[in-house]
């Protein structure tokens, strides 16, 4: 047993001062409640319809009814429409009356609330319904998003500065925010309140708990923790008690976060720090105060001997997040718990924020949701007691999963019974989170404790982000939502079966580090710290701009502008003048490149007799584009005879991403892995940013060409970067810890696209961030050390050596370093010389062609999203979800190795090709499931190549070799959007070609020789 678990016995393992702490830590519980689940209530809708007020011009005295009959259309069911109106028109009382209205329009003057007397909500007041009510769940997601940002800085803030400060700093934080939500002029800024807010928030979710169970008994650990969480559903029942009193959102506010100033001054003077914490930072005096305070409160005394052995962990090794991936048995339980987190996550906020859409009243249903969660919480311990944290955390995630999918089981007219099944599966959700928060805490040692709960809270966060955009796929089947939130926690409760069991096992202090013995120096430094951190700050960027033109270039119904028409008729309705001014194709559709040629004819002429000639666009085009929204094609015209510019500018991109491979290639294996990095990031800001102010399409073609020329290689140096500085069995590992935030750019653009519908903002967002990046990353990205050797430059290897070794608390001998002294060679070869060595000139033709089916296969799929009969966004944000398992998947060539790997993924992409031009069109889902599998092959064929071809070459010529297969890469990604135009011959030919060069790279690829565990080549073997 550690010193502090000796300690612990001594001054009470559970006594008076631990029991005054847990209970004190109840009360920020309660506060959580009111901000999580407060938008329920601050943004509840009320029945509305358009304001039609300018029909009292023409009768003031018109009753209610009346005023509706004349101007609001009805829906099929009879009821008035809630987003469309008869259009306003310049007639009088009597001529309306006998023969109406027969055009409609949107709430062109606002809306109309039926809300009770003094009752309002963000909803009444920022007009948030019809075209505007998305914002309501992309609020809720953005606050979501802010407790992902918090769960990630407060976490390391806890293990770095202490729990006591962040606890109190998080209150502070939470008044400040709170309150001043209530005062929001406007809806975006209630937004950057409330993302304020839920980092705050995330503050006191994993730190409050984990001071109380860092000050008990391992025993009482699931007590204190379930103890500080159930005063959250005391919160939701108090919450909804409060909001059906005060119905204006704005005193809610108030009302409910003022009493925090009372709690931010108690806690100042009673809140103690962690001592086991103090412990492990090596502040044993400040410690040994702490628990004399302890002992006196529980009313112990302490032995001074007990005391002084604290010193043998007084240490002040701080450990980091990145360490949790550093170490394998914490990398496994930080993947699987972070599952569980995700799915419990899902399912309870899926629940939760859907609590009006069950049936009944939404004050009630959230009253039983909030006392349900008092025995869901309560009931939980005596399980956790009895049948372990592993058992219960998978049987309460399988039980909510299921009650999750019974739901879509019951008829709608069973109001009563939908909502007794989803209170089941509120109760296993609330239980699976009071589980999951005692099971994390358990499974890290306390230098990383708060490091590893941090990281499964910001995966719940994710969840939570996604909880509310789910609930909009409803729009396509309204089964979507629910069988999301069921299957997904199914399978994390599956998973929780593989980790340990921590039922009365001692909390662990310290890492357990198993090294492992290496034949050579740089077997020691492997900095996987450096590749997270490539990952997580540069590949999203990176993914978001190669796909992002889906989005820039989105076109939208449009047809010729007859503004000429107007002259004649000015008081036309827009359905009439279409019908004199526009052709109709064989389907009875307006055509989009073809009008009547004007002519010079009055309009009672013209509407006796039509026109017979048709001509193109002479005046230009007018788009059916949502409002704000914008794209090159909506700007430069990019339809009709210019169509063909579209494909044209992704080929000219992807021309671009061919000479930076060319060029950066060589720049890297002369100059440096750092320099490479450094010099494409300022290019691909300065050229990004740039191409949102083009003023016509052909320079923003010339900008798009040469940011593919910087940023495209960015994968690929960064992987070589992170493959040099480890170890070979853990290359895959680091490449894919890299590739996989592709998957994640990918996931994210579709939902920034889908709420910025300009594209010349999208354009600055995507690309803005790079300033930050580039300033980090001049800090602190190292250089490759294997290069540096391979250049002579043996004083700045050792430099970078020792700043490893340190990074990883290691120590490096001068001995040892000095054996580098016959790598030392100043020996620089180019890319000519792959071709004149005969065994890299086979590996490169061969890999030459895997890359160029891969990249065919990827870009095919990839920029052919919106063909594939689904929503453009929904289909994009599926691409870019299945790149994440894509990625992880590259386990496998571990096991089976490179070219097994590399060939199976090739021919399954193929078919998968094949297969798509088997099922008919009017199958949609089908064939997006299709082309989902085939973009999974696609992406995994990717992840195997980079670190396949990075492999095949040795140190002194691999960057040159990366990048000339990479530069074949960008050639197919030239011709991908180009074949798409061989479907005018036949609509088969692209599938075709995408599908049968995938399979023949397969064929080929087992010509190549074995990588795995291979140590990595420096010099090139002449023969």
């Amino acid at each position: 047993m550690s010193n502090f678990g000796q300690i612990l016995k001594e001054i009470g393992e559970f006594g008076l001062f631990q029991k005054r702490l847990v209970a004190a830590l109840c009360i920020p519980s309660m506060f959580l409640a009111f901000d999580v689940i407060g938008q329920v209530f601050t943004g509840i809708s009320f029945p509305h319809h358009c304001n039609t007020d300018w029909i009292l011009e023409r009768g003031p005295n018109l009753t209610e009814e009346r005023r509706r009959n004349l101007t609001l259309p009805v829906d099929k069911d009879g009821q008035y429409e809630s987003c469309k109106m008869f259009t306003p028109v310049d007639l009088d009382l009597e001529i309306i009356e006998s023969y109406g209205i027969n055009t409609t329009t949107g709430c062109t003057n606002g809306s109309d609330f039926e809300a009770p007397k003094g009752a309002s909500s963000i909803v009444t007041e920022f007009n948030l319904v019809c075209d505007r009510s998305t914002w309501i769940e992309a609020s809720q997601s953005i606050y979501m998003a802010g407790l992902l940002v918090g769960a990630l800085i407060m976490g390391q803030m806890a293990d770095r500065f202490g729990r006591r400060f962040v606890v109190l700093l998080s209150l502070l934080l939470l008044l400040l925010f709170g309150v001043g939500a209530g005062f929001s002029p406007n809806i975006y800024v209630y937004m950057v309140v409330k993302f304020l807010g839920g980092i705050s928030v995330s503050g006191i979710v994993a730190n409050a708990f984990v001071i109380g169970g860092e000050w008990s008994d391992s025993s009482k650990f699931a007590l204190c923790t379930i103890i500080c969480h159930s005063s959250f559903p005391l919160g939701l029942m108090v919450l909804s008690g409060v909001a059906s009193l005060i119905r204006n959102w704005r005193i809610l506010q108030l009302v409910l976060f003022s009493p925090l100033l009372l709690v931010v001054g108690i806690f100042y003077w009673i809140l103690p720090e962690s001592a086991r914490w103090l412990i492990t930072q090596g502040r044993k005096e400040d410690a040994i105060k702490e628990i004399r305070r302890a002992a006196k409160v529980n009313g112990r005394q302490v032995p001074e001997e007990l005391l002084d052995k604290l010193e043998a962990e007084g240490t002040s090794k701080r450990g980091n997040i990145l360490d949790i991936f550093r170490i394998s048995y914490l990398r496994k339980r930080a993947l699987i718990m972070s599952y569980a987190w995700f799915g419990t996550s899902l399912m309870y906020y899926g629940l939760s924020l859907n609590v009006g859409s069950f049936g009944l009243d939404i004050y009630l249903t959230q009253f039983i949701f909030g006392v349900v969660e008092v025995p869901a919480r309560l009931g939980t311990l005596p399980l956790l007691q009895h049948f372990g944290r592993k058992i219960c955390q998978a049987a309460f995630l399988l039980f909510a999963g299921c009650a999750c999918l019974a739901i879509l089981a019951i008829p709608k007219d069973l109001p009563v019974v939908v909502t007794v099944v989803a209170i089941v599966g509120k109760f296993a959700a609330t239980a699976s989170f009071s589980t999951v928060y005692v099971y994390s805490a358990e499974l890290y040692p306390t230098t990383l404790r708060q490091n590893g709960v941090g990281l499964n809270a910001m995966c719940a966060r994710v969840a939570g982000i996604l909880a509310p955009l789910i609930r909009l796929l409803d729009v396509y089947h309204y089964t979507i939502p629910m069988l999301i939130y069921g299957i997904i926690p199914i399978g994390a409760g599956v998973f929780c079966l593989l980790l340990p069991e921590t039922l009365n096992v001692e909390l662990q202090d310290h890492a357990e580090l198993i090294c492992y013995a290496a034949p050579r120096l740089y077997l020691v430094l492997q900095l996987r710290q450096t590749a997270a951190l490539l990952a997580k700050r540069e590949c999203p960027n990176g993914s978001d701009v190669v796909i992002s033109k889906v989005f820039v270039s989105l076109s939208f119904p449009h047809h010729c502008n007859t503004d000429w028409i107007l002259e004649r008729g000015p008081n036309l309705t827009e359905e009439r003048r279409r019908n004199l001014t526009l052709p109709v194709d064989k389907d009875g559709q307006y055509e989009s490149c073809k009008m009547f040629t004007p002519v010079d004819l009055d309009l009672e002429t013209i509407e006796a007799y039509g026109i017979n000639s048709t001509t193109g666009c002479i005046d230009g085009w007018d788009y059916d584009a949502p409002k704000g929204a914008s794209s090159i094609v909506t700007e430069f015209d990019l339809v009709c005879d210019s169509h063909g510019l579209i494909e044209v500018s992704q080929s000219v991109y992807m021309a671009g991403s061919l000479v930076g491979a060319l060029v950066f290639g060589a720049i890297s294996d002369r100059f440096g892995r750092r320099f490479s990095i450094l010099l494409s990031l300022l290019l691909s800001l300065s050229f990004g940013v740039a191409a949102a102010f083009s003023p016509n399409i052909y320079v923003y073609m010339a900008l798009k060409f040469l940011s593919a020329s910087s940023i495209a290689v960015l994968l690929t140096i960064t992987s070589v970067l992170g493959i040099e500085w480890t170890d070979p069995s853990k290359a895959a590992l680091c490449t894919a810890l890299i590739l996989i935030f592709v998957g994640v750019g990918l996931t994210v653009l579709p939902g920034i696209a889908y709420l910025i519908h300009n594209w010349r903002i999208l354009q600055l967002v995507l690309f803005s961030p790079l300033l930050l990046v580039l300033g980090m990353f001049y800090w602190f990205l190292p250089e490759s050390g294997r290069w540096l050797m391979t250049q002579g430059r043996k004083e700045e290897a050792k430099k970078e050596l020792r700043r490893a070794a340190k990074v990883n608390g290691r120590a490096i001998t001068e001995d040892q370093l000095d054996q580098l002294e016959a790598e030392g060679t100043s020996e620089r070869r180019n890319m000519l010389d792959i071709w004149r060595i005969s065994y890299l000139r086979k590996r490169t033709i061969i890999m030459g062609f895997i890359w160029f089916a891969t990249s065919l296969l990827y870009y095919g799929l990839s920029l052919n999203v919106g063909s594939f009969g689904l929503n453009v966004y929904l289909t994009q944000f599926i691409f870019g979800v299945v790149e994440i398992p894509a990625n992880l998947i590259m386990a496998l060539i571990q096991h089976f190795g490179r070219r097994v790997c590399q060939a199976f993924f090739l021919f399954f992409g193929g078919t998968a090709c094949l297969v798509v031009l088997a099922i008919p069109d009017d199958l949609p889902v089908a064939v997006t499931t299709i082309a989902v599998l085939g973009k999974f092959a696609g992406t995994a064929s990717f992840s195997t190549a980079y670190v396949y071809t990075a492999e095949l070459y040795p140190t002194i010529v691999r960057q040159n070799g990366v990048g000339l297969n990479f530069m074949c890469a960008r050639v197919a990604g030239i011709l991908a959007p180009l074949i798409r135009l061989l479907e005018v011959y036949h609509y088969t030919i692209p599938m075709l070609i995408y599908g049968i060069l995938p399979i023949v790279a397969g064929g080929l690829c087992l010509l190549l020789p074995e990588t795995l565990n291979a140590e990595l080549q420096d010099h090139t073997e002449l023969k």
